[in-house]
């Protein structure tokens, strides 16, 4: 009988359990300019977000975690945590990259198992160069 009642009590704790995916949005700046991404998204507080990108590094603007299994790319769907993303250079220029084109995006992720499920971290990342900041 004590067996059944470890095993159900593991059992409720694994089950109870929620695994995380985060979602991690890099940007891959190669330009000479700063960029400026603002955003807003409804999974954080609902005040607009700045991230300043600096010329050649590659910089994270966002990571959202949600409940959820099994890493994957979201395709279309990608951007789906965001009401809102922007991106200008720092002297308020337009970047011409389509930046809500998945195309425009390199895919990767992280894969780990919790217990039998997969979890992990889907990394979307975003290059902009100088011929991206010319019309």
């Amino acid at each position: 009988m004590k067996k059944w009642i470890a095993i159900a009590v593991i059992s409720y704790f694994l089950l109870a359990c929620d695994p995380i995916i985060s979602y991690n949005y890099f940007v891959d700046n190669q330009s000479d300019k700063s960029l400026v991404f603002r955003y807003k998204h409804g999974y954080a507080a609902a005040r607009d977000s700045l991230t300043v990108c600096a010329p050649h590094k590659i910089t994270l603007i966002e990571i959202v975690e949600m409940r959820g299994a099994n890493p994957h790319d979201e395709k279309k769907d990608f951007l789906y945590p965001f009401d809102k993303l922007n991106v200008k250079t720092i002297d308020s220029g337009q970047v011409f990259k389509d930046i809500r084109d998945r195309n425009n995006w390199t895919y990767s992720n992280e894969v780990r198992k919790f217990g039998t499920i997969k979890v992990g971290a889907n990394h979307y990342t975003l290059k902009i160069d100088n011929q991206d900041l010319k019309k």
